[in-house]
């Protein structure tokens, strides 16, 4: 599917792909079924985890045990940051999603805040437009910085900033920022770019300025340095992140994390265009040097900026923290897990595990055969977690691993009758906050 403006891959809306989602995952049930495994879907939340032997024991809150051969421990997103402490305070909404529900109620007149500049912040502001907000919306932050706009695709295949390369650079030790930096200049020479033109590209101007040139840019084509890197992230980020040194982590989670965010996570053209569009008309603002917010006497909210105190009626959030926490609906999981020696925590989030399988790490750096980490938990290990070209790498990764590993059901498998099936060992699970998904001879 292509967008008939650009002319580039279309970029779907966030219920179009969980649709998407949603038949997918039945497809895939369907198909395993129909090959003799049967897939259960347990709506208990998992409270302790233990390896035992050559499997896994789960037990859940309501004190249902598992024994399983193998476990993949994906417990889902984190919730949005709340760095200024308002949650549950009137007029602020901790979390824009999905969006059509949670905009729909705002009256079209009245003052809006956004904390944050990121995508999230965007799809808010963009939502509003089209559901016809005519009042007043300011983006609150720090740094002021807007996401990149996506540019063509590009055929590029990268040819320095590659896993063998990576691990050249690397050595017998950890990867330094010097080695990486010499990487990336490498590549974006061969590409015809440089970290001079992608420096301009951030240049720090006003927001309408800066997304403006960014749409000219695309429309005219040429430098393709930006599409090195977002490409880049997929296919090495992880590898790349895992391999560096860990002094260097901290200095780029603490410096860099937001330039690379706005550089690496772009904003679809439609949306940079009607963005434009909204800072040309006054309607949008966008306010840095965000200090502080209070809630005002009667209503809204009063936020402390570079240029003065700004008032709003209603804020949403959309802020995700640079160093991620373990989401709270798996704090208990994961306190057990750890406490216990199944799982050993990382010290930048998340927990060990290794890098080419996403196995988890016992407290001696060994990988558990039985036990795979995706998603949130692997933050610290990796740098981009949630990305969705991310998700499915690392997704069919762990799919190889287990289906090297599993047996296949004796076939011809008895298909369901009158919702009966034999029920042989389990082999796979893998558990999130509330439902427990486990594609296996008998899942869990």
């Amino acid at each position: 599917m292509h967008d008939p403006v650009t002319g580039q891959p279309a970029l779907v809306t966030r219920p179009a792909y969980g649709d998407y989602l949603h038949t997918a995952t039945g497809g895939a049930i369907a198909q395993l079924e129909a090959r003799g495994w049967r897939v259960r879907l347990v709506s208990e939340r998992a409270a302790r985890l233990r390896c035992e032997g050559s499997g896994v024991r789960l037990v859940t809150t309501g004190g249902r045990c598992h024994d399983l051969d193998r476990a993949v421990l994906a417990v889902g997103g984190n919730a949005y940051a709340d760095p200024y402490r308002l949650s549950g305070t009137a007029d602020y909404l901790p979390d824009p999603y999905p969006l059509a529900k949670r905009l729909a109620a705002i009256p079209r007149g009245c003052r809006v805040g956004i904390l944050g500049t990121g995508l999230a912040a965007v799809d808010v502001a963009v939502a509003l437009d089209a559901l016809g907000h005519d009042g007043p919306v300011s983006m609150f932050c720090r740094s002021g910085l807007l996401p990149t706009v996506r540019g063509p695709h590009t055929a590029y295949d990268l040819a320095h900033l590659t896993v063998p390369s990576i691990e050249r650079a690397a050595g017998d030790g950890p990867l330094s920022l010097t080695a990486l930096k010499r990487l990336v200049e490498a590549e974006l020479h061969a590409a015809g770019s440089s970290l001079d033109r992608l420096r301009h590209t951030l240049h720090c101007q006003p927001p309408l300025a800066h997304l403006s040139a960014q749409l000219d840019a695309f429309r005219a084509g040429g430098d393709i340095g930006p599409q090195i890197l977002q490409k880049a992230v997929p296919t090495v980020g992880q590898d790349l992140w895992y391999l560096l040194a860990p002094d260097a982590k901290r200095w780029v989670v603490d410096n860099l994390h937001r330039t690379v965010m706005a550089l690496c996570c772009p904003m679809p053209l439609r949306n940079a265009t009607r963005l434009a569009r909204l800072l040309s008309t006054g309607q949008l603002t966008v306010r840095p040097g965000t200090t502080a917010i209070r809630p005002a006497p009667r209503r809204g909210f009063t936020i402390d900026t570079g240029a003065g105190p700004v008032r709003v009626d209603l804020l949403v959030n959309t802020v995700t923290p640079a160093r991620r926490r373990v989401p709270l609906a798996a704090r208990r999981l994961l306190d057990n897990a750890t406490t216990t020696g199944t799982l050993s925590r990382h010290p930048l989030g998340g927990i060990h595990l290794d890098r080419h399988t996403s196995q988890a790490l016992t407290t001696h750096g060994r990988p558990r055969s039985s036990l795979y980490v995706l998603g949130e938990l692997t933050s610290g290990a990796f740098y981009f977690i949630s990305g969705m070209p991310v998700l499915v790498k690392r997704s069919a990764d762990i799919a190889h691993c287990l289906t090297r590993h599993t047996t296949p059901p004796p076939h011809p498998f008895p298909l369901p009758q009158a919702g009966r099936v034999p029920v042989p060992k389990s082999r796979t699970t893998a558990h999130g906050n509330t439902q427990r998904h486990a594609p296996a001879r008998d899942a869990a």
